[in-house]
């Protein structure tokens, strides 16, 4: 049985994802998954780019937040 992308990126040890949510509307397939990755920039410039060639991806986002020390958003 081959591995969901979620899952192989989420056994990767190239990049730490904290969160991952998967969401669709009730009236439609139209679905958004959302995850919180950290890691190297090579890495998620990788893995940006794997799931931009995955079929029925229509758009891949990232959104940079920055690095804190301590506290919370």
């Amino acid at each position: 049985r081959q591995m969901c992308i979620r899952d192989r990126l989420r056994h990767s040890d190239k990049f730490q994802i904290t969160s991952y949510h998967h969401n669709c509307l009730a009236t439609s397939h139209t679905c958004v998954d959302t995850m919180q990755v950290s890691g190297k920039a090579g890495a998620i410039r990788d893995m940006i780019k794997h799931l931009r060639n995955i079929n029925d991806v229509d758009k891949v986002e990232f959104v940079l937040a920055p690095f804190r020390e301590s506290g919370c958003c």
